[in-house]
């Protein structure tokens, strides 16, 4: 077992960030808990929320938009910048944070702080063309985008300073004022993503941010009547829950970021080496976490005993481990609930007569514990059907099917 080079220390906690200023709640509605869940001995601290904080947060940003409205887009794309680089010096500290939130290999983790520079880049780089005013010599006009406003942004556990950071450079960009609510698995990077925002000089209350569970924190700056527009980022479950609570506001503008996971058709010529290589990636990569992930694979009855053995066979090489280890491919799940759930699916799996072609479970990791689990690959019979199988597949599962032509995959 390869020891770890990383040695973790306790995260200040520093309380939301509203009006420009770290600020710690006074009336305190509860606590997020957050610990490393690669090895739950490695606590990152305590993160206090409170209800209060989110009509703060609104109103600060009220404030902080009218005036940012106002400040020309090359300004506003300076400060942009300014967080870019930000964000650039502090990857290294970035990295290692992610990987003791999310779990994920280090390796995973500076690719997500590499992706999110690239993104800011891209922002500046086509976003100023798409916002300038467009001049219509034809008929002798002109159109200018407007700001929004004060958009609420939620956030989830999955990639989330990625998310974090292409959610609150659009708005800012864009001339709005953010309230952010990071998910409550990632209160660190959140915290984090504030201070990049407060060294890049923005005027207070364009960026703010907030503690706190979806259930509580998340549902009233959803129904907060001070938006202007919501971005929400999370499971399709979710986004279908938000948008029943929303019906009494349809001029509300909601961005959803969802989905069901991914699927592949294998046809019968497929090579196999890239075949089997893009589907383990596309599986197992952040656990199968992803809402990108491949869930399901619909493989062609010829290229079924080419293909098949050799993934089963891949996967059970995988390296499972601590991401702060040397050739880890693949972390635990982010919580134990998301374990429970796994655990639960796998079960259901063979219980209603599909194939374990590779059994998921739970993994008892020596040296480290957390929500580690086994990724499973399973063989369905999708002549009988099942309702949960319309469902997401949590976590790092492969579900197969085996089929005679194009015409059955679809």
């Amino acid at each position: 077992m390869p020891v770890s080079r990383f040695v973790p220390d306790r995260l200040l906690r520093r309380g939301d960030y509203v009006g420009g200023s770290f600020i710690k709640p006074e009336q305190v509605d509860g606590y997020l808990n957050a610990t490393n869940p690669g090895d739950r001995a490695d606590v990152l601290g305590r993160f206090p929320f409170s209800t209060k904080s989110v009509e703060d947060a609104v109103d600060a940003a009220t404030r902080g938009t009218r005036a940012w409205r106002r400040v020309g887009l090359m300004d506003r794309a300076a400060a942009v910048d300014r967080f870019k680089q930000q964000l650039r010096e502090s990857a290294v500290s970035l990295a290692h944070l992610l990987v003791r939130e999310t779990g994920r290999p280090l390796w995973e983790t500076t690719q997500e702080v590499a992706a999110a520079v690239r993104a800011v880049d891209l922002f500046l780089d086509d976003g100023l063309g798409l916002g300038a005013p467009r001049v219509m010599e034809d008929i002798s006009g002109r159109s200018d985008f407007v700001p929004r406003g004060v958009v609420g942004v939620v956030q989830s556990a999955v990639l989330p300073l990625l998310n974090g950071v292409v959610s609150s450079v659009a708005c800012v960009l864009g001339g709005n004022g953010v309230v952010m609510k990071p998910s409550k698995y990632g209160p660190g990077s959140g915290q984090s993503l504030a201070e990049l925002w407060d060294r890049a000089r923005l005027p207070r209350g364009v960026f703010n941010l907030i503690q706190g569970p979806g259930g509580s924190i998340g549902q009233r700056l959803i129904g907060h009547p001070g938006l202007d527009a919501l971005v929400f980022t999370g499971s399709f479950d979710t986004a279908r829950e938000i948008r029943r609570g929303l019906v009494e506001r349809p001029e509300l503008p909601v961005f959803y970021q969802t989905g069901g996971k991914a699927l592949a058709i294998v046809t019968e010529d497929a090579p196999r080496e890239r075949t089997v290589y893009e589907l383990l990636v596309g599986a197992f990569l952040s656990s199968g976490q992803r809402p990108t992930s491949t869930a399901r694979a619909f493989i062609h009855t010829k290229a079924w005993d080419t293909v098949v053995p050799e993934l089963v066979r891949r996967a059970e090489q995988l390296h499972i481990g601590y991401g702060f280890d040397d050739d880890v491919f693949m972390g635990p799940l982010v919580s134990d609930s998301a374990r429970t759930r796994y655990r639960r699916y796998c079960k259901a799996l063979t219980s209603k007569g599909h194939v374990a072609l590779l059994e998921g479970d739970v993994l008892e990791l020596s040296g480290h514990r957390g929500h580690y689990v086994t990724p499973g690959i399973y063989q369905i019979d999708w002549s009988t059907g099942a309702p949960f199988l319309n469902e997401e597949p949590p976590g790092p599962i492969l579900l197969l099917y085996r089929v005679r032509d194009l015409g059955d995959a679809i």
